[in-house]
Protein backbone atom coordinates (compact mmCIF):
# COMPACT_ATOMS: atom_id res chain seq x y z
CA UNK A 1 0.00 0.00 0.00
CA UNK A 2 2.83 2.38 0.84
CA UNK A 3 4.50 1.83 -2.54
CA UNK A 4 1.20 2.06 -4.40
CA UNK A 5 -0.05 5.31 -2.88
CA UNK A 6 3.16 7.16 -1.97
CA UNK A 7 5.36 5.94 -4.81
CA UNK A 8 3.86 4.96 -8.14
CA UNK A 9 0.78 7.15 -7.76
CA UNK A 10 2.55 10.11 -6.19
CA UNK A 11 1.82 12.28 -9.24
CA UNK A 12 -1.93 11.76 -8.85
CA UNK A 13 -1.78 13.23 -5.32
CA UNK A 14 -4.26 10.66 -4.10
CA UNK A 15 -6.07 12.20 -1.09
CA UNK A 16 -6.06 8.81 0.66
CA UNK A 17 -2.27 8.50 0.60
CA UNK A 18 -1.61 9.95 4.02
CA UNK A 19 -4.56 8.04 5.50
CA UNK A 20 -3.51 4.60 4.28
CA UNK A 21 0.21 4.85 4.96
CA UNK A 22 0.02 4.86 8.79
CA UNK A 23 -2.86 2.38 8.71
CA UNK A 24 -0.81 0.00 6.56
CA UNK A 25 2.08 0.21 9.00
CA UNK A 26 -0.19 -0.45 11.97
CA UNK A 27 -1.94 -3.36 10.25
CA UNK A 28 1.41 -4.92 9.36
CA UNK A 29 2.49 -4.67 12.99
CA UNK A 30 -0.82 -6.13 14.20
CA UNK A 31 -0.68 -9.07 11.78
CA UNK A 32 2.86 -9.87 12.85
CA UNK A 33 1.81 -9.93 16.51
CA UNK A 34 -1.21 -12.12 15.77
CA UNK A 35 0.99 -14.53 13.81
CA UNK A 36 3.47 -14.64 16.69
CA UNK A 37 0.60 -15.37 19.10
CA UNK A 38 -0.56 -18.31 16.96
CA UNK A 39 2.97 -19.73 16.80
CA UNK A 40 3.44 -19.42 20.58
CA UNK A 41 0.07 -21.09 21.21
CA UNK A 42 0.90 -23.99 18.85
CA UNK A 43 4.31 -24.50 20.43
CA UNK A 44 2.84 -24.45 23.97
CA UNK A 45 0.11 -26.94 23.05
CA UNK A 46 2.68 -29.33 21.55
CA UNK A 47 5.09 -29.06 24.51
CA UNK A 48 2.56 -29.26 27.35
CA UNK A 49 -0.13 -31.38 25.64
CA UNK A 50 -2.88 -28.83 26.40
CA UNK A 51 -6.49 -29.85 25.71
CA UNK A 52 -8.33 -28.04 22.93
CA UNK A 53 -10.20 -25.76 25.32
CA UNK A 54 -6.99 -24.48 26.88
CA UNK A 55 -5.43 -24.05 23.44
CA UNK A 56 -8.40 -21.91 22.39
CA UNK A 57 -8.25 -19.80 25.56
CA UNK A 58 -4.50 -19.35 25.31
CA UNK A 59 -4.68 -18.40 21.66
CA UNK A 60 -7.57 -15.99 22.13
CA UNK A 61 -5.89 -14.35 25.10
CA UNK A 62 -2.59 -13.84 23.29
CA UNK A 63 -4.28 -12.49 20.17
CA UNK A 64 -6.38 -10.08 22.27
CA UNK A 65 -3.31 -8.95 24.21
CA UNK A 66 -1.39 -8.33 21.00
CA UNK A 67 -4.23 -6.26 19.58
CA UNK A 68 -4.57 -4.22 22.78
CA UNK A 69 -0.84 -3.60 23.02
CA UNK A 70 -0.91 -2.22 19.47
CA UNK A 71 -4.09 -0.17 19.74
CA UNK A 72 -3.31 1.26 23.17
CA UNK A 73 0.07 2.76 23.81
CA UNK A 74 1.18 0.52 26.66
CA UNK A 75 4.77 1.65 26.25
CA UNK A 76 3.80 4.94 27.89
CA UNK A 77 2.62 3.07 30.98
CA UNK A 78 5.96 1.26 31.08
CA UNK A 79 7.89 4.52 30.87
CA UNK A 80 9.25 4.09 27.34
CA UNK A 81 9.43 6.83 24.70
CA UNK A 82 5.95 7.87 23.63
CA UNK A 83 4.51 7.16 20.20
CA UNK A 84 4.92 9.87 17.60
CA UNK A 85 2.03 11.52 15.81
CA UNK A 86 2.03 11.19 12.00
CA UNK A 87 3.08 14.83 11.58
CA UNK A 88 6.06 14.26 13.93
CA UNK A 89 7.16 11.13 12.07
CA UNK A 90 7.02 13.02 8.77
CA UNK A 91 8.90 16.06 10.09
CA UNK A 92 11.64 13.79 11.46
CA UNK A 93 12.52 12.96 7.83
CA UNK A 94 13.30 16.61 7.02
CA UNK A 95 16.78 17.51 5.75
CA UNK A 96 19.18 18.79 8.41
CA UNK A 97 20.23 22.35 7.64
CA UNK A 98 22.50 24.93 9.17
CA UNK A 99 20.63 27.94 10.52
CA UNK A 100 20.86 30.94 8.20
CA UNK A 101 21.65 34.23 10.02
CA UNK A 102 21.66 32.49 13.39
CA UNK A 103 22.05 35.72 15.38
CA UNK A 104 18.99 37.39 13.85
CA UNK A 105 16.39 37.78 16.60
CA UNK A 106 12.84 36.72 15.73
CA UNK A 107 9.44 37.66 17.10
CA UNK A 108 6.89 35.16 15.82
CA UNK A 109 3.60 37.12 15.50
CA UNK A 110 1.41 34.14 14.67
CA UNK A 111 1.45 30.86 16.60
CA UNK A 112 -1.11 28.54 18.19
CA UNK A 113 -1.22 26.35 21.29
CA UNK A 114 -3.70 23.57 21.92
CA UNK A 115 -4.37 20.26 23.58
CA UNK A 116 -7.57 18.70 22.28
CA UNK A 117 -7.66 16.26 25.19
CA UNK A 118 -8.68 18.98 27.65
CA UNK A 119 -9.52 22.09 25.63
CA UNK A 120 -12.97 22.70 24.07
CA UNK A 121 -11.91 22.97 20.43
CA UNK A 122 -15.30 22.27 18.85
CA UNK A 123 -14.39 18.87 17.38
CA UNK A 124 -17.26 16.87 15.79
CA UNK A 125 -16.51 14.05 18.26
CA UNK A 126 -17.87 13.47 21.74
CA UNK A 127 -15.26 14.64 24.33
CA UNK A 128 -15.28 11.27 26.12
CA UNK A 129 -14.78 9.44 22.82
CA UNK A 130 -11.94 11.81 21.97
CA UNK A 131 -10.17 11.08 25.26
CA UNK A 132 -10.50 7.34 24.65
CA UNK A 133 -9.04 7.81 21.17
CA UNK A 134 -6.02 9.55 22.69
CA UNK A 135 -5.24 6.35 24.58
CA UNK A 136 -4.57 4.66 21.24
CA UNK A 137 -1.42 4.97 19.22
CA UNK A 138 -1.49 8.32 17.38
CA UNK A 139 -1.61 6.86 13.87
CA UNK A 140 -4.63 4.67 14.68
CA UNK A 141 -6.32 7.58 16.47
CA UNK A 142 -5.70 9.89 13.50
CA UNK A 143 -7.26 7.31 11.17
CA UNK A 144 -10.48 7.21 13.21
CA UNK A 145 -10.63 11.01 13.53
CA UNK A 146 -10.12 11.42 9.78
CA UNK A 147 -13.18 9.29 9.20
CA UNK A 148 -15.25 11.68 11.34
CA UNK A 149 -14.15 15.14 10.16
CA UNK A 150 -15.37 16.99 7.09
CA UNK A 151 -13.48 16.47 3.83
CA UNK A 152 -12.89 20.24 3.60
CA UNK A 153 -10.88 20.14 6.84
CA UNK A 154 -8.65 17.41 5.42
CA UNK A 155 -8.08 19.45 2.25
CA UNK A 156 -7.43 22.70 4.14
CA UNK A 157 -5.14 21.38 6.88
CA UNK A 158 -3.78 18.09 5.52
CA UNK A 159 -4.50 14.54 6.55
CA UNK A 160 -1.80 14.53 9.22
CA UNK A 161 -4.10 16.86 11.19
CA UNK A 162 -1.70 19.10 13.14
CA UNK A 163 -4.46 19.99 15.60
CA UNK A 164 -4.58 16.41 16.89
CA UNK A 165 -1.06 16.59 18.34
CA UNK A 166 -0.97 18.26 21.78
CA UNK A 167 1.09 21.39 21.13
CA UNK A 168 2.02 23.63 24.03
CA UNK A 169 5.04 25.86 24.72
CA UNK A 170 7.56 23.03 25.15
CA UNK A 171 6.63 21.55 21.78
CA UNK A 172 6.70 24.99 20.18
CA UNK A 173 10.17 25.82 21.53
CA UNK A 174 11.50 22.41 20.50
CA UNK A 175 10.61 23.27 16.90
CA UNK A 176 12.89 26.33 16.71
CA UNK A 177 15.83 24.30 15.45
CA UNK A 178 18.40 26.93 16.43
CA UNK A 179 16.56 30.04 15.26
CA UNK A 180 16.68 32.86 17.82
CA UNK A 181 12.96 33.21 18.58
CA UNK A 182 12.71 35.57 21.53
CA UNK A 183 8.97 36.32 21.68
CA UNK A 184 5.68 35.23 20.15
CA UNK A 185 2.04 36.25 19.72
CA UNK A 186 -0.73 33.76 20.46
CA UNK A 187 -3.55 33.77 17.90
CA UNK A 188 -6.98 32.35 18.67
CA UNK A 189 -7.76 28.98 17.13
CA UNK A 190 -11.46 28.27 17.71
CA UNK A 191 -12.61 27.83 21.29
CA UNK A 192 -16.14 26.89 22.20
CA UNK A 193 -16.59 26.54 25.95
CA UNK A 194 -20.31 26.12 26.55
CA UNK A 195 -20.19 25.87 30.35
CA UNK A 196 -18.27 27.73 33.02
CA UNK A 197 -15.30 25.73 34.37
CA UNK A 198 -16.00 27.26 37.81
CA UNK A 199 -19.63 26.42 38.53
CA UNK A 200 -20.81 24.56 35.43
CA UNK A 201 -23.43 27.15 34.46
CA UNK A 202 -24.09 27.79 30.79
CA UNK A 203 -22.08 30.68 29.38
CA UNK A 204 -23.62 33.37 27.15
CA UNK A 205 -22.50 33.27 23.54
CA UNK A 206 -20.22 36.30 23.81
CA UNK A 207 -18.19 34.76 26.67
CA UNK A 208 -17.59 31.26 25.27
CA UNK A 209 -14.12 32.15 23.97
CA UNK A 210 -12.85 33.97 27.09
CA UNK A 211 -11.34 30.73 28.42
CA UNK A 212 -8.87 30.70 25.53
CA UNK A 213 -7.45 34.07 26.58
CA UNK A 214 -7.24 32.80 30.17
CA UNK A 215 -5.32 29.73 28.99
CA UNK A 216 -2.84 31.80 26.94
CA UNK A 217 -2.36 34.27 29.79
CA UNK A 218 -1.73 31.41 32.22
CA UNK A 219 0.84 29.87 29.91
CA UNK A 220 2.65 33.22 29.68
CA UNK A 221 2.66 33.62 33.46
CA UNK A 222 4.45 30.27 33.80
CA UNK A 223 6.71 30.21 30.73
CA UNK A 224 7.15 33.88 29.78
CA UNK A 225 5.67 33.14 26.35
CA UNK A 226 3.47 33.92 24.41
CA UNK A 227 4.01 37.63 24.93
CA UNK A 228 0.73 38.89 23.46
CA UNK A 229 -2.73 37.45 22.84
CA UNK A 230 -5.13 37.94 19.96
CA UNK A 231 -8.46 36.55 21.14
CA UNK A 232 -11.77 35.78 19.46
CA UNK A 233 -14.95 37.79 19.89
CA UNK A 234 -18.04 37.18 17.78
CA UNK A 235 -18.58 40.63 16.30
CA UNK A 236 -22.00 39.64 14.91
CA UNK A 237 -23.70 39.57 18.32
CA UNK A 238 -24.52 43.26 18.53
CA UNK A 239 -22.95 46.24 20.25
CA UNK A 240 -23.93 45.38 23.84
CA UNK A 241 -22.78 41.74 23.72
CA UNK A 242 -19.51 42.62 21.96
CA UNK A 243 -18.74 45.33 24.51
CA UNK A 244 -19.35 42.87 27.38
CA UNK A 245 -16.95 40.41 25.76
CA UNK A 246 -14.23 43.03 25.21
CA UNK A 247 -14.49 44.21 28.81
CA UNK A 248 -14.22 40.62 30.06
CA UNK A 249 -11.16 40.05 27.86
CA UNK A 250 -9.31 43.11 29.11
CA UNK A 251 -10.27 42.69 32.77
CA UNK A 252 -7.99 39.79 33.74
CA UNK A 253 -5.82 39.29 30.65
CA UNK A 254 -3.27 42.12 30.33
CA UNK A 255 -1.57 40.51 27.32
CA UNK A 256 -4.61 40.87 25.06
CA UNK A 257 -3.71 43.14 22.15
CA UNK A 258 -6.40 42.47 19.61
CA UNK A 259 -9.27 40.39 18.26
CA UNK A 260 -9.23 37.97 15.36
CA UNK A 261 -12.29 37.14 13.32
CA UNK A 262 -11.58 34.84 10.39
CA UNK A 263 -13.62 35.90 7.37
CA UNK A 264 -12.28 33.19 5.02
CA UNK A 265 -15.20 32.20 2.80
CA UNK A 266 -15.53 30.82 -0.72
CA UNK A 267 -18.41 29.78 -2.91
CA UNK A 268 -16.37 26.80 -4.12
CA UNK A 269 -17.82 23.71 -2.38
CA UNK A 270 -14.35 22.16 -2.15
CA UNK A 271 -12.84 25.06 -0.16
CA UNK A 272 -12.94 25.26 3.64
CA UNK A 273 -14.85 28.21 5.11
CA UNK A 274 -14.10 29.61 8.56
CA UNK A 275 -16.72 28.64 11.19
CA UNK A 276 -18.19 32.16 11.66
CA UNK A 277 -17.71 33.44 8.11
CA UNK A 278 -20.22 34.25 5.40
CA UNK A 279 -20.21 36.06 2.07
CA UNK A 280 -19.35 39.79 2.35
CA UNK A 281 -19.64 39.68 6.14
CA UNK A 282 -17.17 42.56 6.46
CA UNK A 283 -19.82 44.84 4.97
CA UNK A 284 -22.61 43.75 7.30
CA UNK A 285 -23.91 46.62 9.45
CA UNK A 286 -24.23 44.51 12.64
CA UNK A 287 -20.69 43.18 12.19
CA UNK A 288 -19.42 46.74 11.76
CA UNK A 289 -21.14 47.84 14.97
CA UNK A 290 -19.00 45.35 16.83
CA UNK A 291 -15.91 46.18 14.77
CA UNK A 292 -16.25 49.87 15.63
CA UNK A 293 -15.71 49.10 19.34
CA UNK A 294 -12.15 47.84 18.74
CA UNK A 295 -10.83 51.36 18.34
CA UNK A 296 -12.56 52.45 21.55
CA UNK A 297 -10.70 49.77 23.54
CA UNK A 298 -7.40 50.19 21.72
CA UNK A 299 -7.47 46.76 20.08
CA UNK A 300 -6.28 45.71 16.64
CA UNK A 301 -8.17 43.44 14.23
CA UNK A 302 -6.65 40.27 12.77
CA UNK A 303 -8.39 38.39 10.00
CA UNK A 304 -7.80 35.43 7.70
CA UNK A 305 -9.31 35.92 4.25
CA UNK A 306 -9.06 34.47 0.74
CA UNK A 307 -7.79 36.50 -2.21
CA UNK A 308 -11.27 37.23 -3.58
CA UNK A 309 -12.21 38.92 -0.28
CA UNK A 310 -9.37 41.48 -0.24
CA UNK A 311 -11.63 44.22 -1.71
CA UNK A 312 -13.94 43.74 1.30
CA UNK A 313 -11.02 44.49 3.65
CA UNK A 314 -10.07 47.54 1.58
CA UNK A 315 -13.60 48.86 2.07
CA UNK A 316 -13.50 48.03 5.80
CA UNK A 317 -10.14 49.79 6.26
CA UNK A 318 -11.41 52.83 4.36
CA UNK A 319 -14.55 53.01 6.51
CA UNK A 320 -12.56 52.72 9.77
CA UNK A 321 -9.24 54.43 9.00
CA UNK A 322 -8.06 54.56 12.63
CA UNK A 323 -8.36 50.82 13.38
CA UNK A 324 -5.26 48.71 12.80
CA UNK A 325 -6.04 45.70 10.57
CA UNK A 326 -3.61 42.79 10.27
CA UNK A 327 -4.23 40.50 7.30
CA UNK A 328 -3.10 36.94 8.01
CA UNK A 329 -1.47 34.44 5.68
CA UNK A 330 -0.64 36.73 2.74
CA UNK A 331 -4.32 37.19 1.89
CA UNK A 332 -4.33 33.49 0.88
CA UNK A 333 -4.36 33.18 -2.92
CA UNK A 334 -6.22 29.87 -3.27
CA UNK A 335 -4.68 26.96 -5.14
CA UNK A 336 -7.20 24.18 -4.53
CA UNK A 337 -10.63 23.29 -5.88
CA UNK A 338 -11.50 25.17 -9.05
CA UNK A 339 -8.56 27.54 -8.43
CA UNK A 340 -5.97 24.76 -8.90
CA UNK A 341 -6.24 25.11 -12.69
CA UNK A 342 -6.22 28.93 -12.57
CA UNK A 343 -3.01 29.60 -10.65
CA UNK A 344 -1.71 32.36 -12.94
CA UNK A 345 -5.03 34.19 -13.03
CA UNK A 346 -5.33 33.89 -9.23
CA UNK A 347 -1.79 35.21 -8.74
CA UNK A 348 -2.42 38.24 -10.97
CA UNK A 349 -5.74 39.01 -9.25
CA UNK A 350 -4.06 38.66 -5.86
CA UNK A 351 -1.24 41.02 -6.92
CA UNK A 352 -3.66 43.72 -8.01
CA UNK A 353 -5.77 43.42 -4.86
CA UNK A 354 -2.81 43.50 -2.47
CA UNK A 355 -1.41 46.60 -4.18
CA UNK A 356 -4.72 48.32 -3.52
CA UNK A 357 -4.78 47.02 0.06
CA UNK A 358 -1.27 48.33 0.74
CA UNK A 359 -2.49 51.88 0.07
CA UNK A 360 -4.46 51.72 3.36
CA UNK A 361 -1.92 53.07 5.89
CA UNK A 362 -3.25 51.15 8.93
CA UNK A 363 -3.23 47.72 7.25
CA UNK A 364 -0.41 45.30 8.08
CA UNK A 365 0.46 42.05 6.32
CA UNK A 366 1.64 38.78 7.82
CA UNK A 367 3.84 36.76 5.49
CA UNK A 368 2.64 33.44 6.85
CA UNK A 369 0.45 30.45 6.10
CA UNK A 370 2.37 29.51 2.95
CA UNK A 371 2.64 25.98 4.30
CA UNK A 372 -1.14 25.58 4.41
CA UNK A 373 -2.45 23.13 1.78
CA UNK A 374 -5.01 25.70 0.56
CA UNK A 375 -2.18 27.52 -1.25
CA UNK A 376 -1.83 24.49 -3.52
CA UNK A 377 1.94 23.97 -3.25
CA UNK A 378 1.31 20.31 -2.30
CA UNK A 379 4.38 19.88 -0.10
CA UNK A 380 2.22 17.86 2.31
CA UNK A 381 1.84 15.10 -0.28
CA UNK A 382 5.56 14.42 -0.39
CA UNK A 383 7.04 11.40 1.41
CA UNK A 384 9.66 13.72 2.96
CA UNK A 385 9.53 17.40 3.96
CA UNK A 386 11.06 19.89 1.50
CA UNK A 387 14.32 21.75 2.02
CA UNK A 388 14.48 25.51 2.55
CA UNK A 389 15.73 25.96 -1.02
CA UNK A 390 12.64 24.21 -2.37
CA UNK A 391 10.39 26.34 -0.17
CA UNK A 392 12.14 29.56 -1.17
CA UNK A 393 11.83 28.69 -4.85
CA UNK A 394 8.03 28.29 -4.61
CA UNK A 395 7.34 31.08 -2.11
CA UNK A 396 9.65 33.79 -3.52
CA UNK A 397 7.15 35.48 -5.93
CA UNK A 398 4.59 35.91 -3.13
CA UNK A 399 7.06 37.11 -0.51
CA UNK A 400 8.83 39.53 -2.85
CA UNK A 401 5.55 41.10 -3.93
CA UNK A 402 4.30 41.62 -0.37
CA UNK A 403 7.57 43.17 0.80
CA UNK A 404 7.52 45.47 -2.22
CA UNK A 405 3.93 46.57 -1.51
CA UNK A 406 3.90 46.88 2.29
CA UNK A 407 7.57 47.48 2.98
CA UNK A 408 9.50 46.30 6.00
CA UNK A 409 7.54 48.65 8.27
CA UNK A 410 4.17 46.90 7.70
CA UNK A 411 5.11 43.36 6.62
CA UNK A 412 6.27 40.68 9.06
CA UNK A 413 7.24 37.03 8.85
CA UNK A 414 5.30 34.53 10.98
CA UNK A 415 5.30 30.77 11.44
CA UNK A 416 1.62 29.82 11.82
CA UNK A 417 2.88 26.78 13.69
CA UNK A 418 1.88 24.04 14.19
CA UNK A 419 -0.57 24.42 11.27
CA UNK A 420 2.13 25.05 8.64
CA UNK A 421 4.01 22.05 10.00
CA UNK A 422 2.07 19.83 7.58
CA UNK A 423 4.29 21.17 4.77
CA UNK A 424 7.69 21.84 6.35
CA UNK A 425 9.67 22.17 9.56
CA UNK A 426 9.98 25.42 11.50
CA UNK A 427 13.72 25.55 10.82
CA UNK A 428 13.40 25.11 7.05
CA UNK A 429 10.59 27.66 6.92
CA UNK A 430 12.62 30.43 8.53
CA UNK A 431 15.71 29.48 6.55
CA UNK A 432 13.59 29.94 3.42
CA UNK A 433 12.34 33.35 4.60
CA UNK A 434 15.89 34.49 5.33
CA UNK A 435 17.24 33.24 1.99
CA UNK A 436 14.53 35.16 0.13
CA UNK A 437 15.44 38.34 1.99
CA UNK A 438 19.15 37.87 1.33
CA UNK A 439 18.52 37.37 -2.37
CA UNK A 440 16.49 40.61 -2.38
CA UNK A 441 19.44 42.41 -0.75
CA UNK A 442 17.14 43.22 2.17
CA UNK A 443 19.64 42.37 4.89
CA UNK A 444 19.40 45.87 6.32
CA UNK A 445 15.61 45.45 6.65
CA UNK A 446 15.62 41.92 8.04
CA UNK A 447 15.49 43.07 11.66
CA UNK A 448 12.24 44.91 10.92
CA UNK A 449 10.70 42.04 8.95
CA UNK A 450 11.57 39.44 11.58
CA UNK A 451 11.19 41.44 14.80
CA UNK A 452 10.67 45.21 14.97
CA UNK A 453 7.47 45.41 12.93
CA UNK A 454 5.79 42.71 15.06
CA UNK A 455 6.90 44.50 18.23
CA UNK A 456 5.30 47.76 17.05
CA UNK A 457 2.19 46.11 15.68
CA UNK A 458 1.35 44.22 18.88
CA UNK A 459 2.90 46.74 21.30
CA UNK A 460 5.17 44.17 22.91
CA UNK A 461 7.15 45.08 26.01
CA UNK A 462 10.60 43.67 25.26
CA UNK A 463 13.35 43.58 27.88
CA UNK A 464 16.65 43.56 25.91
CA UNK A 465 18.47 41.62 28.64
CA UNK A 466 15.83 38.87 28.70
CA UNK A 467 15.76 38.73 24.90
CA UNK A 468 19.53 38.33 24.72
CA UNK A 469 19.49 35.62 27.39
CA UNK A 470 16.83 33.63 25.55
CA UNK A 471 18.66 33.84 22.23
CA UNK A 472 21.98 32.76 23.80
CA UNK A 473 20.23 29.82 25.48
CA UNK A 474 18.53 28.65 22.29
CA UNK A 475 21.78 28.98 20.34
CA UNK A 476 23.68 26.83 22.86
CA UNK A 477 20.87 24.25 22.87
CA UNK A 478 20.94 24.02 19.09
CA UNK A 479 24.73 23.62 19.07
CA UNK A 480 24.43 20.78 21.57
CA UNK A 481 21.58 19.16 19.64
CA UNK A 482 19.20 19.51 22.59
CA UNK A 483 15.70 21.04 22.75
CA UNK A 484 15.42 24.46 24.42
CA UNK A 485 15.60 24.29 28.23
CA UNK A 486 15.01 27.97 28.97
CA UNK A 487 11.47 27.20 30.05
CA UNK A 488 10.35 25.18 33.02
CA UNK A 489 9.51 21.47 32.54
CA UNK A 490 6.37 20.55 30.63
CA UNK A 491 3.11 21.20 32.43
CA UNK A 492 -0.18 19.69 31.42
CA UNK A 493 -2.50 21.94 29.45
CA UNK A 494 -5.14 20.96 31.99
CA UNK A 495 -3.62 23.39 34.50
CA UNK A 496 -4.23 26.32 32.12
CA UNK A 497 -7.89 25.59 31.33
Amino acid sequence: INAEYMGKKKKTKNPNAQTWQPLAQEMGSIYSKVAASVVVTAAASWMFKFPRRKIFLWGSGLVLLSLLSEAFSLRRCLGFRRDLFPIEEWQALAPVEMVVERDLQIVDPHMHLWDSRVQPKGWPINPLTLRLLYLMTPSVMTYFVLSAVDQKIKVAFGERLPMMRPYMVDEYCADFGGHAVCASVYIESTWDERRSPVDGTELPCELRSIGEAAMAQGVHDVYGMPNAIVAFVDLRLGRVAVENALQALLKDHPNVRGVRYSLAWSADPDVFCAPHASEHLAGDCVFREGFQLLEKYGLSFDTWIYHEQIPDIVDLATSFPDTHIIVNHCGTPLGIGKYASQRQQVFEQWQQSTRLLAKCPKVWMKVSGLGMPVFGFDFHFRPRPPSSDELADKWRPYVEHLIECFGADRAMFASNFPVDGVSCTFSCMFNAYKKICLRLNKKSEMRALFMDTAVRCYRLQMDPAVVAARCRTFASDAAAGAPPHFYSPHQSAQSFC
